[in-house]
Formats: structure tokens, C-alpha cells, sequence
């Protein structure tokens, strides 16, 4: 289980089962191959070095970077579609709240 948390960095957790705390398993399964750690630490050093604020969609973008280093994104490709819809939709529906509650 791994956690990006900027701007504290990463943590990480083996857990010997898919019960994570506040989050809910879409899938599982093993990488088609070992994974050189190299390529986690490239999408890890892309992150810690955005130089950019928060943004709404970062859990996502995050989880697809990772799967993505680990050749498995394509497995979860519709999910993270449907992710990303949703994530718009109540991006959308926040600031449109925030607007209503300033006027």
C-alpha cells in the first residue's frame, strides 16, 4: 500500500491483504513482470518535484502514473475513466457551491 502526501513525500505499507483503510480494491493481481524500481522512483521524483499546488485529480493522476510504471494501467484503464468523470463532476459541482455561497 503506498500513500503520496505532499509535501511530506511517501509512505509506504506492506499489508498482507487488500483491506486498506478509506479505500475500496478495484482490483488485484501481479505485475506481468518485476518492476525495476528505477521506473517507481522516476514517477516518485516527478511528483516531489511538480512545484505545483494541489490539484483535484492527483490521487487519480497518481494512481494511473503508478500503475502505468508497473505495465498494468491497461487492466484499469475504463475505471480510471470513469474516476476521472466523476472527479470533474463534483470538481464542477464544488466550485459552482463556493460560487453560489460568495454571492
Amino acid at each position: 500500500h503506498v500513500d503520496f502526501a505532499p509535501p511530506a513525500g511517501l509512505r509506504c505499507q506492506r499489508t498482507g491483504d487488500a483491506a486498506v483503510p478509506k479505500a475500496r480494491l478495484i482490483g488485484s493481481g501481479e505485475c506481468p513482470r518485476p518492476v525495476d524500481g528505477a521506473r517507481i522512483a522516476a514517477v516518485l521524483d516527478v511528483w516531489t518535484r511538480r512545484g505545483r499546488g494541489s490539484h483535484y485529480s492527483d490521487t487519480a493522476s497518481f494512481a494511473e502514473d503508478m500503475l502505468k510504471a508497473c505495465d498494468v494501467f491497461a487492466v484499469y484503464a475504463d475505471h480510471f475513466q470513469t474516476v476521472n468523470a466523476r472527479l470533474k463532476d463534483w470538481h464542477v459541482e464544488r466550485s459552482s457551491e463556493r460560487e453560489r455561497q460568495m454571492a
